[in-house]
């Protein structure tokens, strides 16, 4: 059976809950919200001859637990407990990529570049959320980090190829899908951060959810493909 008709509950799933963000939060937005991880990770365990299946499976679990922890309203608690949750969710998927991204490849004179515009991201967004303070701002800090450090797997994988060959035709589509992935987690998790610490704007939970299942999406879907034995 394919994936995708394995991911039909997903869709499904997801599509009711993007429907119910365009209104207020109620019991079928918060169900819904937190079941598309959980099915999203059935069907990488229904899914024949796919490597990585429990780093997979862990992500998206933790991943559950992330959307749980961030259902309105939101503590600070619950907030932290949310960041931590997506924090081990994206350390599974790295233990993925390291080895797939090569990036001892590059030159060091490219991941020095790579590392001081990284550097320049981070104080852009602290200073573009108004530099939250306490365990807060470290805690978002830290997340960035983490999603820059996971950006730089996704990029090492197709720089190393064009410093190889130099023909962009030689990257594979799940290298592309995987990156797809990363940047769009970075669109959902820049749209939450301005939700969290300054304010909501108009369909942002409409944003934040349908760029977020996009992400999770996209990733699974290119690390499936790049570890189908």
């Amino acid at each position: 059976m394919s994936f995708y008709l394995l991911c039909l509950p997903f869709f499904i799933v997801s599509a009711i809950h993007i429907a119910t963000c365009f209104f207020p939060m109620n019991r079928l937005s918060k169900i819904t919200k937190v079941l598309t991880m959980p099915l999203l990770a059935l069907a990488v365990l229904l899914l024949n001859d796919a490597g990585n299946k429990l780093y997979l499976t862990c992500a998206l679990i933790a991943g559950c637990f992330g959307d749980y922890f961030l259902l309105r309203p939101v503590t600070k608690k619950k907030f932290l407990r949310g960041v931590f949750s997506f924090f081990i969710g994206h350390a599974f998927y790295l233990l993925i990529l390291i080895p797939l991204s090569r990036f001892w490849l590059l030159p060091p004179w490219c991941v020095v570049i790579i590392v001081i515009v990284y550097s320049f991201v981070v104080f852009g967004i602290y200073n573009i959320l108004k530099r939250p303070k306490g365990i807060r701002g470290f805690a978002a800090v830290v997340y960035a980090f983490m999603l820059l450090l996971i950006n730089f797997t996704c990029l090492s994988a197709i720089l190393t190829v064009l410093f190889d060959t130099g023909n962009v035709a030689d990257i594979s589509l799940s290298v592309w899908l995987i990156f797809a992935g990363n940047m769009t987690f970075l669109v959902s998790d820049s749209l939450l951060s301005i939700t969290m610490f300054k304010e909501d704007f108009k369909f942002s939970r409409v944003a934040v959810m349908t760029t977020y299942l996009a992400a999770q999406f996209l990733l699974v879907l290119g690390l499936i493909q790049n570890t189908v034995s």
